[in-house]
């Protein structure tokens, strides 16, 4: 989305206006992007539900770990 404004979108990532972070998707992400992903989850002292489906699972400890 070359034409996304920050201005236009920025309340959505706000966890404390929205209630949670949404979901979505990165194309082309890593496993290692990934696992700065979860280093940052684990070490921000942020609240986090990691789900599969409708099953809340444990974060993995890897990001090359995810279940699809």
């Amino acid at each position: 989305m070359p034409d996304l404004r920050w201005e236009e979108v920025k309340n959505f990532f706000d966890a404390g206006l929205m209630g949670s972070l949404p979901d979505l998707w990165v194309e082309g992400a890593s496993a290692g992007d990934w696992q700065a992903v979860f280093d940052l989850v684990r070490t921000s002292g942020w609240s986090w539900e990691y789900r599969v489906g409708e099953v809340i699972t444990a974060l993995p400890t890897r990001g090359a770990d995810p279940p699809c």
